[in-house]
């Protein structure tokens, strides 16, 4: 019970908070470019539509002076291929999510698999390893006896295959996170 106690405190006070703060830089990030995309559609819509006709005046040491139509025309094609460039962006948005949300449990799954693969080497291979447990070796009137017993070493390893489990599953999704439903608002896609 020592070494879940032990086991307990550490991914509580280490492991989760660790996890919580990485996803939470992940969410920021991802919330932070999805505005920005946003903010750059919004411009180059607004550029658009200000100017529906090609109508550009430019102003030049209080004298106006009118451009060729030749140049009104790239300057419109180029806005296009802009705005058509952020509205792919835009739809990119959910699946970018989705992956990131998808990258992190993998992640997440990788370091637990990790875990459980070097318990269960140790365990497989006693001799490798020292000081994993805490066992006490008794004399008793019919014989000899170890604390904990093999019962409770087992009962101990559940409960920590169970709390392995427990932290994936209380890891926040990305996927799920209220600030980022707004990206997929507009064409950015579905979160499903």
């Amino acid at each position: 019970e020592e070494f879940v106690d032990i086991q307990n405190s550490h991914r509580l006070a280490k492991a989760v908070p660790h996890i919580e703060t990485a996803v939470e830089k992940l969410i920021v990030k991802l919330s932070r470019t999805g505005a920005e995309v946003f903010r750059q559609e919004e411009l180059l819509r607004k550029t658009l539509e200000a100017n529906p006709e090609n109508r550009v005046v430019l102003r030049h040491a209080h004298r106006e002076k009118s451009t060729s139509m030749v140049s009104l025309q790239r300057q419109r094609t180029n806005l296009l291929a802009k705005h058509a460039a952020v509205l792919e962006e835009m739809a990119m948005l959910g699946p970018i999510i989705r992956l990131a949300d998808y990258m992190m449990c993998d992640a997440l799954m990788q370091v637990v698999t990790k875990a459980v693969r070097t318990l269960h080497g140790a365990l497989k291979n006693p001799d490798q390893v020292m000081g994993m447990f805490r066992l006490l070796f008794t004399f008793t009137d019919t014989g000899s006896k170890l604390v904990p017993d093999e019962d409770s070493l087992s009962k101990a390893m559940a409960t920590l295959m169970r709390s392995l489990v427990q932290v994936v599953q209380q890891v926040p999704r990305v996927l799920h996170d209220k600030r980022l439903t707004v990206l997929f608002r507009g064409g950015g896609g579905n979160m499903g």
